[in-house]
């Protein structure tokens, strides 16, 4: 048999086992209630207008758009930039291209890349000529660019890093078009 104190135990564990389910249930029961408000939420939300398309590849691709900003590079990076063209040559076989890196004076550029080749290496070598400006408020105007038509010596793009590269045009070594061009560059000066 059992005694009064058995059972008053029996009691207690009934009930705590019964407030503990209430407890657990009601627990549930919020957390399907928040997922359904959530989900009814999302159809009525408004979505984000943020364009990241451009965020990550701007880093290394060029643009030609005259509003493009300029970045302002901290440490070392493998850069693209605003692009600007020209052609000069008799035959119109020299085509330069100048490519914004920078805001403000830089460390230097360590290498620059075509098709993420180096320049100074295989084909590329006797073809591709460049010179290094690093931004400061006394640089002076390229003299890679002094054949150009626009370019004079008052284009020195004081306080902007680029870099500007003529290349001899060759079928064979061109053969796939307009490569890529690129800098790995050590940024601003702190």
């Amino acid at each position: 048999a059992m005694s009064f104190l058995g059972l008053g135990k029996l009691w207690t564990a009934i009930g705590g086992m019964t407030i503990g389910s209430y407890a657990i249930g009601t627990a549930i029961q919020g957390m399907i209630v928040s997922y359904a408000f959530g989900r009814v939420a999302e159809h009525f939300a408004d979505e984000p207008n943020i364009d990241l398309s451009n965020f990550a590849k701007n880093i290394k691709t060029n643009s030609q758009s005259n509003s493009t900003t300029i970045p302002v590079i901290y440490g070392e990076a493998l850069v693209g930039g605003v692009e600007w063209r020209a052609i000069s040559g008799t035959n119109n076989e020299r085509l330069h291209r100048v490519l914004v890196l920078a805001e403000g004076e830089i460390e230097s550029v360590e290498k620059v890349f075509l098709n993420d080749n180096d320049v100074t290496e295989g084909d590329y070598a006797t073809l591709v000529g460049v010179e290094k400006k690093y931004g400061t408020l006394d640089q002076t105007s390229s003299s890679t660019l002094a054949s150009v038509d626009g370019w004079d010596s008052t284009s020195q793009g004081k306080g902007i890093a680029y870099i500007a590269v003529a290349i001899d045009f060759d079928a064979d070594v061109f053969a796939s078009g307009l490569p890529t061009l690129t800098a790995l560059v050590k940024g601003k000066k702190v």
